[in-house]
């Protein structure tokens, strides 16, 4: 015949057992917290970061009409070089004549 368990070990294995359950559940607790709060870090970090990326787009959007108007400016630019380049030849033509007359 087996041997019982004596009771106040019964008691002492309840007790044990009750004890870890509350543990375990302590644990559990703390952990979810640990988890909620490093999601909420997360998340406003993640917003952060969003609002940082809204500020570089916004950035390089004002950049973008700089680059533009640059852009517009320097095609200005070449329209009057051409000009300024069409007045140079005209005027080296006349000079050329003139100076047929002068040294002919």
């Amino acid at each position: 015949m087996p041997e019982q368990e004596p009771q106040y070990f019964k008691e002492f294995r309840k007790h044990i057992d009750k004890r870890f359950d509350e543990q375990d559940k302590f644990i559990v607790k703390v952990v979810e917290n640990a988890v909620d709060e490093l999601a909420v870090i997360t998340l406003k970090n993640f917003d952060r970061v969003d609002a940082s990326i809204w500020k570089i787009n916004d950035r390089l959007d004002g950049m973008d009409g700089q680059l533009r108007k640059v852009e517009h400016d320097i095609a200005r630019i070449d329209k009057n070089i051409e000009k300024i380049e069409g007045h140079i030849g005209r005027y080296e033509v006349r000079t050329q004549k003139i100076e047929r007359v002068v040294f002919a």
